[in-house]
């Protein structure tokens, strides 16, 4: 008997799937916790894609990572371009019930991506040029006292970017989902705030002097503003300013809403 040409595809899937899943090497953490230090050098933007914590400080390059020996053994630490990135070996699934730490110091720091669940914590003064803190997937990142020319936060998912202590020319924050920007703290020349989603961007005590707020959903900002106010929304969202603006031009379509904190 024939087989059809829908049958023959979907047993190639099956082929397919089963495949790709055998293909995994999955590693279930095992033991005590090891420090291990790690040689890298010459960076300047950290991308993290484990589920660990990440702790920076400003100083010589220096990596070290707490974990169990088996994960240790697949966990990889390598320079690609100017940003160190911490993964695990291809093809592998590991699962543990202990949380990795890793302690990274370096000179200077011009950007962060964090893709999946892990944490950053910034700790100590940054200041550079351009910075751009980047969140995909639920994980977070906080950062205090940072000095950049152009300052870029965006979060894609459910994750969150929090900022204390900014002095920057520039502020970029771009919120798509469900995240947070939040605790924007500082003083700001140019601001420019979006959100796509359902999101969140808390930044009523940072003072802001031409600030441009838009979202297409039911996100909220919240906004210090000192000179000119620029605001559309486009749903059910709500931008709320604090202070006196100078000058206000909104443009609301649908139920949301431009108003005073």
């Amino acid at each position: 008997m024939k087989k059809s040409p829908f049958l023959s595809l979907i047993l190639l899937l099956l082929i397919v799937t089963s495949s790709c899943v055998n293909s995994q090497n999955v590693i279930t953490g095992k033991g005590e916790m090891i420090s291990q230090s790690r040689n890298v050098s010459d960076f300047k933007n950290i991308t993290l894609n484990v589920p660990g914590d990440v702790y920076l400080t400003q100083g010589n390059f220096n990596c070290s990572i707490s974990a169990q020996q088996n994960v240790q053994d697949v966990l990889i630490t390598e320079i690609k371009g100017d940003a160190l990135i911490i993964r695990y070996k291809d093809h592998t699934n590991v699962r543990t019930s202990l949380d990795i730490k890793i302690n990274v110091s370096l000179p200077a720091l011009t950007g962060v991506e964090i893709n999946g669940s892990g944490n950053v914590y910034a700790q100590g003064d940054f200041s550079s040029d351009k910075m751009k803190l980047e969140v995909n997937g639920s994980g977070n990142l906080k950062m205090l006292n940072v000095s950049a020319s152009t300052f870029n936060a965006e979060v894609n998912g459910s994750g969150g970017v929090e900022m204390k202590g900014l002095v920057s020319d520039n502020l970029i924050a771009t919120v798509n989902g469900s995240g947070t920007v939040s605790r924007l703290t500082g003083n700001v020349k140019s601001v420019k705030l979006n959100i796509n989603g359902s999101g969140e961007i808390q930044a009523a005590e940072l003072s802001g002097e031409s600030v441009k707020a838009s979202i297409s959903g039911s996100g909220t900002i919240k906004i210090g503003v000192h000179g000119s106010l620029d605001a559309e929304v486009t749903g059910s969202g709500d931008v709320y300013y604090k202070g006196t603006p100078g000058s206000i031009h909104k443009d609301v379509t649908g139920s949301g809403s431009v108003s005073a904190l």
